[in-house]
């Protein structure tokens, strides 16, 4: 192995690292407002709701990321871009908020890494499912992966405890065999996508709703074959694609790839064939 390949492989698990630190911190404090009767919900320009958790988990993301790897910018839901545009963190401090805030466990931190623009790491932490006691660092549910670096769900935040399970996308040939999952119908009529998404679910062998990171994640893991994700952003989908990507699947947005930092439209993830047919179906 050369020199500079040791080095990038170094450099690589040390951002690993500051990745797996910022997502536990950031889990930490959306547990600890979970089920706050008394928290403020407040409206963005965009109409989806924002609260005190996901502003505090943010801004200590933020924190950790700069002292971890001062070199890279950020991007993140709450408080837009700093730094280089090029080699940066995309964060999410809590995905699925309108699920936080209605007591509903699947929410989750996102972490994505892009270097060069280009997707090298993925991190989904889901403080809530998994141990909820122990050691901060053996709490909650990860799954992780990146090109070359394969595809993993485990317990808790570190790199050991977190490679219990690899994942792996499962093979299906055709949409009358597959198991779809989406984001939400109130979302796809906003979207205007009502018509061509019953003809799919007429199509498919089976349907349900699993929104947000999770359905992304349940198509990693092979549960389900295909994603409709009706209602998306850049941080919605910088940490689920190379995932994603590692387990065998394809992520395939309404705009081409990569996309810019003021995305917002839709995504379908799936293996190549079933998320090519998804999308060809959705008009995109």
């Amino acid at each position: 192995m050369s020199s500079a390949r040791q080095q990038k492989i170094v450099e690589l698990e040390l951002l690993f690292e500051v990745a797996f630190h910022a997502a536990r911190v950031a889990g930490e404090i959306s547990r600890k407002h979970f089920h706050d009767h008394n928290l403020n919900v407040d409206s963005k320009l965009d109409g989806t709701p924002v609260t005190r958790a996901d502003q505090e988990a943010e801004q200590a993301m933020r924190e950790i990321l700069q002292q971890g790897a001062p070199e890279l910018g950020i991007f993140g839901e709450e408080y837009g871009h700093e730094g280089d545009s090029r080699d940066r963190w995309i964060i999410d401090p809590i995905d699925g908020t309108q699920n936080f805030i209605d007591g509903v466990p699947h929410f989750a931190v996102l972490v994505g890494l892009q270097l060069d623009g280009l997707p090298v790491l993925g991190l989904v932490h889901a403080s809530m499912l998994g141990a909820l006691d122990g050691p901060p660092e053996q709490q909650g549910l990860s799954w992780w992966g990146g090109p070359g670096l394969g595809a993993w769900k485990g317990p808790g935040t570190t790199r050991d405890s977190t490679r219990a399970q690899q994942l792996k996308s499962r093979p299906c040939p055709r949409l009358e065999e597959a198991f779809i999952t989406h984001g939400g119908l109130k979302h796809i009529q906003s979207a205007g996508l009502w018509d061509p998404f019953t003809d799919i679910i007429a199509s498919s062998r089976r349907n349900r709703g699993y929104g947000d990171w999770l359905g992304h994640m349940l198509v990693a893991e092979g549960v389900c074959d295909g994603m409709v994700d009706p209602r998306v952003a850049l941080y919605d989908l910088a940490a689920v694609e190379p995932i994603l990507l590692a387990a065998g699947s394809v992520l395939i947005a309404s705009e081409p790839l990569p996309l810019q930092d003021g995305f917002l439209g839709q995504a379908v993830s799936g293996t190549e064939h079933i998320a090519g047919e998804l999308a060809e179906r959705l008009g995109f």
